[in-house]
């Protein structure tokens, strides 16, 4: 089912009037990005539902907004921010609340980011917050009083962010608090290699966040660096200070990890510094190691891929089989990445990799 700008009452007539006691209705709302037109992203949807089988009581809407075309990249981004645009998806999602639709799954590709968390402020307050959902359940099971009615109906069990052309430091400020808060399952899927990002970060001049999945971390502010500027060397000489935009070792292992790690799976001899860890060691050393502690989300580093993927290497979720599996069961199971073992495989913090080997490697 698609849903356009403009048409507030566009939930189809089943989902007002037919109720299922046994099964309730699941919805999967999909946010296509920039150069997506109506019948691209209905293609693209569609392939995703065929091959991931979902449950038969889950719907799958489309939020169409004027994504843009060719050369009008600026504009479909200032497009995607505007206030009826924002308003646009308030009504839709006003609409599927008033249907009946209680459990709400959110994915956004590329630009369809920016749709989304522009707007996240206004369907903010009719979703339940994550501390709300855990009093529910708490008055479910008889530890705790009765739920308050103005407490709104409708969750938001699962959002996933697919490859989002999207500011990183705006979301790691600003809209990851804000989403957290709706939501306790975030999974968000970054491609080092990614071309289109790559453009995308020469043209904005700022980091994409689908392009670097080792900087999802809180930054703490440490008092060490500015005593070690402030203080003289023995020379009586003030102290050099480093370059702020020459990288740091720390920086450098997050870009040559995942090569690093290839380079472990095919038996070569790796530096010390590039070697993984075990879990253990990554959990007492992540917070030290990224100079912070990781954001409380799944991010799925998806640099290996190779099968199903394009030149651009910006859109393949709908047809490479590892993601398709890993989003179906995100989706139906509501599952965090510490639980999906048997498909992914843990770096460091919050990054994860799928278990698979690049095609070039092959038996003798």
């Amino acid at each position: 089912t698609m849903y356009w700008r403009g048409r507030a009452n566009a939930v189809p007539w089943h989902l007002k009037h037919k109720r299922s006691p046994q099964r309730y209705l699941i919805l999967l709302i999909y946010m296509p990005g920039f150069n997506a037109a109506i019948p691209d992203g209905v293609k693209v949807c569609g392939q995703l539902l065929c091959l991931a089988d979902f449950p038969p009581n889950l719907k799958a809407f489309m939020f169409s907004w004027p994504g843009g075309r060719g050369l009008t990249y600026y504009t479909a981004i200032n497009f995607s921010k505007h206030e009826r645009n924002q308003a646009d998806f308030a009504k839709f999602f006003a609409s599927i609340i008033d249907a009946g639709v209680r459990e709400i799954h959110i994915l956004c590709h590329s630009v369809g980011a920016q749709v989304l968390f522009a707007a996240l402020h206004l369907i903010a307050p009719m979703l339940q917050t994550c501390d709300q959902q855990a009093q529910q359940r708490h008055a479910a099971f008889g530890g705790g009083p009765p739920t308050d009615e103005t407490i709104p109906k409708a969750r938001l069990a699962t959002c996933l962010i697919l490859s989002p052309d999207y500011p990183l430091k705006r979301f790691i400020r600003h809209d990851f608090n804000a989403l957290r808060k709706l939501c306790s399952c975030i999974t968000l899927y970054c491609d080092t290699a990614d071309r289109a990002l790559t453009y995308s970060e020469i043209f904005n001049r700022e980091k994409a966040l689908g392009k670097n999945p080792f900087d999802l971390v809180r930054a703490e502010r440490s008092g060490e660096e500015d005593t070690e500027r402030a203080a003289p060397s023995r020379a009586g000489r003030p102290a050099p200070t480093r370059d702020a935009t020459a990288p740091s070792a720390w920086e450098m292992r997050g870009v040559l990890s995942w090569v690093a790690s290839l380079g472990e799976y095919m038996g070569e001899s790796v530096p010390a510094m590039f070697r993984q860890s075990s879990a253990l060691e990554v959990d007492l050393s992540s917070r030290l190691r990224h100079k912070g502690a990781p954001l409380d989300m799944d991010v799925i580093d998806t640099s290996w891929m190779d099968s199903n993927v394009q030149e651009l290497r910006h859109n393949y979720f709908n047809v490479n089989r590892y993601m398709i599996d890993d989003i179906r069961e995100v989706i139906s199971m509501k599952r965090r990445a510490h639980l999906r073992t048997g498909r992914l495989t843990h770096r460091r913090g919050n990054v994860w990799s799928f278990l698979a080997a690049p095609k070039y490697i092959v038996n003798a």
